[in-house]
């Protein structure tokens, strides 16, 4: 997968409730469950989902021993 040209015109589409943001490399996901502009607190929420390999392990393995991220069921 190539970059976006660098020259070329922003992305300016307005991010989606359900959008998934997929980083190719490590296969990580995001699906958007809130905007900022959309709540009070102001805050965005996302599940992020990260297959444990390679990839995602090497760089992230450290940053997970000492952090407590708290799963989210969406029913």
């Amino acid at each position: 997968m190539s970059h976006p040209d660098p020259e070329g015109p922003p992305d300016r589409r307005p991010i989606e409730i359900g959008e998934v943001w997929e980083n190719p490399v490590t296969r990580e996901r995001a699906i958007i469950l809130e905007r900022p502009w959309d709540n009070p607190a102001g805050r965005a929420t996302a599940e992020l989902i990260a297959l444990v390999g390679p990839e995602s392990w090497e760089n992230t393995a450290i940053p997970l021993l000492w952090r407590n991220s708290p799963c989210l069921k969406v029913s």
